[in-house]
């Protein structure tokens, strides 16, 4: 009866967070110098049970012919590494070579606040490199929109509006005291992690993947 929801079907995921030089949304004052993917597919293991089988993981780091640089307050949150970023980095065409391939195969983009963040910076990427993006909102799953709406007790009606339409009215709504950043929301749910490395890019998505397997049975998407 409820095989359409999403928790009960086999699709392929791809979790995705960039860390970039600030907080600016257009490509002319900030771009990411990581990316990280995680591309899942949800498969029956046999006995009717729907289970994660990660498929690749990528870390890369950025090179791009920019005069930005990244802010002191965001090499202290990330702990950029000047160093270890020189030794890692790559082209920025070949990252995006790398994950335009992994988006486009992918039925359902997952981050954390990606519909307030990431998804300009893939925009803006696809962009640059002439491809079409005006389906990459529609592939979203944003976890802090539904972390928000599970706070709140509001549920998904797929007769009333699109999960996207959903989605950013939730990730439009403030209220104090409401817990819902990744960290916040791994704790609450007694996911065990490494929390005092959050803000690296991979290990953001090594939670949100977790996070994500909790909320997930919490919506009816």
């Amino acid at each position: 009866m409820d095989n359409h929801l999403i928790r009960f079907q086999e699709k392929k995921f791809l979790f995705i967070d960039f860390e970039t030089f600030n907080l600016a949304l257009h490509d002319s004052l900030n771009l990411p110098w990581q990316v990280a993917a995680i591309y899942i597919e949800a498969e029956d293991n046999g006995n009717g049970k729907i289970v994660n089988k990660e498929i690749c993981r990528h870390d890369i780091y950025l090179k791009w012919d920019t005069d930005l640089k990244i802010g002191k307050e965001a090499k202290r949150i990330t702990g950029y590494s000047e160093t270890n970023f020189r030794q890692k980095c790559i082209p920025e065409e070949e990252g995006f070579k790398t994950i335009y391939d992994l988006v486009e195969s992918c039925d359902y983009i997952v981050g954390h606040n990606v519909l307030g963040f990431d998804i300009f910076l893939l925009r803006n990427w696809y962009r640059k490199h002439g491809k079409p993006y005006k389906h990459l909102t529609s592939k979203v799953l944003d976890t802090l929109s539904i972390a928000r709406s599970i706070n709140l007790g509001y549920q998904y009606k797929s007769s009333e509006c699109s999960m996207l339409e959903f989605q950013m009215k939730m990730l439009g709504i403030r209220k104090k005291g409401m817990r819902t950043s990744l960290g916040a929301l791994g704790k609450s749910h007694d996911i065990k992690h490494d929390y005092a490395k959050l803000h690296d890019a991979l290990v953001d998505l090594e939670l949100n993947l977790k996070v994500w397997d909790k909320l997930k049975y919490q919506i009816d998407f």
